[in-house]
C-alpha cells in the first residue's frame, strides 16, 4: 500500500467518529477560519480536503456557494449525511473515476477541475476560451497524466491540451518550478462574452 493509501484508508477508518472525538484542533480551528473569511455571502468557494464538512457547510450556511472535495470516501459521507449537504458530482475518463467541481468568480470565466477519486490528484481542467487561430469561442481541456514524485511533491510528466476535443498539443516534462503567483489575466473571461 502506498502512502496516499495508506493516509486515505486512516482518514476513512477515522471519519465515523471524527466529529465526536473532542479533537481539540476542530474547536480552536472553526473561529479562526470563520473570523479569516469574514462575511461569506455571495462567495464562490472550493473547500478542498473538506473532510466531513464542518467549514463546507458553515459556508453555505451562511450565503457561500461552496464546493467540498475529499481523497477520503469516509469523510464525504460522512458530510453527505449532514442537513443541507449536496453530494459530488462524479465521471470517468477511461478507466478513471473522477471527481468534477466547477469554480466560478463573477466577472471571470467559469473553470471545472477533476480530481482522481483513487489518488486527488488534478487530472483534468476544463474552460472555455478564444482559439488563437479561429478567434472563435472553444472548449479547452488541459488533461495530465504521469505523476510522480519530485522533492515530496507530486507533478505530472505528460501534459494534453484539446480544444473541441480535438488534441491541440502533447508535451512531456523533463523539470518543473512551481509558480508563486500566477498572471490575473490567465483567469479573464474570453473578450466579447459577458
Amino acid at each position: 500500500m502506498d502512502s496516499i493509501s495508506t493516509v486515505r484508508a486512516g482518514y476513512d477508518r477515522w471519519a465515523s467518529i471524527y466529529d465526536l472525538d473532542g479533537n481539540p484542533m476542530q474547536a480552536l480551528e472553526g473561529p479562526i477560519v470563520r473570523a479569516a473569511i469574514g462575511d461569506a455571502h455571495g462567495l464562490h468557494v472550493l473547500d478542498l480536503g473538506c473532510g466531513t464538512g464542518r467549514h463546507a457547510l458553515w459556508l453555505a450556511e451562511n450565503g457561500a456557494t461552496v464546493t467540498a472535495v475529499d481523497f477520503s470516501d469516509g469523510m464525504i459521507a460522512q458530510a453527505r449525511r449532514k442537513p443541507h449537504a449536496d453530494s459530488l458530482g462524479e465521471s470517468k475518463h477511461g478507466e478513471q473515476t473522477m471527481v468534477g467541481i466547477k469554480v466560478t468568480r463573477e466577472g471571470k470565466r467559469d473553470v471545472s477541475m477533476f480530481f482522481d477519486k483513487k489518488t486527488g490528484l488534478l487530472t483534468k481542467v476544463t474552460s472555455r476560451v478564444i482559439d488563437e487561430f479561429s478567434k472563435k469561442e472553444v472548449t479547452q481541456d488541459v488533461v495530465m497524466t504521469g505523476y510522480r514524485d519530485k522533492d515530496g511533491v507530486k507533478v505530472f510528466d505528460k501534459m494534453s491540451i484539446l480544444l473541441d476535443g480535438k488534441e491541440l498539443l502533447v508535451e512531456e516534462m523533463s523539470d518543473q518550478k512551481m509558480l508563486e503567483k500566477v498572471d490575473e489575466k490567465m483567469f479573464a473571461k474570453p473578450e466579447g462574452k459577458k
